[in-house]
């Protein structure tokens, strides 16, 4: 996602990587300009509004963010192309799965439960708090434009971890809760891994006993810790996944229908397009055809 906005309008911003775990982004306004019409969140995000305002979709719902918003988003869940007013302006943060988790285990936090739910969250700062978040942005883009050292990873893990604590401070002035502290039982444990399978499989497994084998436990275990601890199903959960990606590819009109198949790890075009159906309502190339007519 970060790559497709440096690609849109890099004028407009300037974009800092470290070992390709973390982007930043300052002073980025032209965030409507992106070239795709839909995104799957890989990472975790950030944009913290400074003026402006910007609407934003996320899984089919609109939320608008103004001066003093910030706004958290988790990874797999879909955003729509951002339109923003002339005047938008926003510091945008981008972590991946593997540096969030870095900073995780600093700050003691558990990102599972939030990924699992599609969370995202919208918080409006007062202006002190606004100010002290904008200080951490600056030291931490200072930090990775600074010359490479032995502590320089450590250290903008830090940063973050202090920033993480910031938003946390925020939610507490809002009346919100932070996310559970990693103490892990073990069904948390399990469901921590059915995550990083689900997210590393690439579609090769395909039904709760495919997990349930690969995860070492049995199929009615696996399905109550899924149901107990996110109110889902295993079932619905992984097939959520498969056709969250299979909308993804949809929209990109390069791929053909076969493509989409082989890529789910389909049995055939046809298999692929019985299971769409029965979950979407449409057949892959009606919903194809109807996702153009949105755009």
């Amino acid at each position: 996602m970060m790559e497709e906005r440096n690609n849109a309008a890099p004028a407009e911003g300037t974009l800092s990587v470290l070992e390709n775990k973390v982007a930043l982004i300052t002073q980025f306004s032209q965030i409507g300009s992106l070239s795709k019409s839909k995104y799957q969140l890989e990472g975790f995000l950030i944009i913290i509004v400074v003026g402006g305002e910007v609407r934003i979709t996320v899984e089919g719902v609109d939320y608008v963010l103004r001066s003093g918003d910030l706004f958290s988003c988790v990874p797999r869940n879909v955003l729509e192309r951002p339109v923003a007013s002339e005047d938008f302006e926003a510091r945008i943060i981008y972590l991946s799965r593997d540096f969030a988790e870095s900073i995780g285990s600093r700050v003691h936090i558990d990102w599972t439960f939030s990924m699992m739910t599609n969370k995202h969250e919208i918080l409006h700062s007062a202006p002190e708090d606004l100010n002290v978040m904008l200080h951490y942005f600056d030291l931490a883009k200072a930090k990775l434009e600074s010359p490479g050292t032995a502590f320089k990873v450590p250290a903008i893990e830090m940063l973050f971890a202090s920033m993480v604590y910031e938003m946390f401070d925020i939610r507490t002035k809002a009346g919100r809760t932070p996310p559970p502290m990693q103490q892990y039982s073990a069904a948390e444990t399990l469901l921590q891994r059915f995550v990083k399978l689900l997210n590393e499989s690439g579609h090769r497994l395909r039904s709760v006993n495919d997990y349930a084998a690969s995860l070492c436990v049995s199929s009615k275990y696996f399905s109550s810790v899924c149901k107990q601890l996110t109110g889902r199903p295993a079932s619905e959960l992984i097939n959520e996944d498969i056709i969250r990606s299979a909308q993804l590819m949809l929209n990109d009109n390069n791929k053909s229908l076969k493509q989409i198949s082989d890529a789910l790890n389909f049995k055939n075009q046809s298999h692929f397009g019985t299971f769409f159906r029965r979950h979407v309502g449409m057949s892959p190339q009606q919903y194809r055809d109807s996702s153009r007519g949105k755009r």
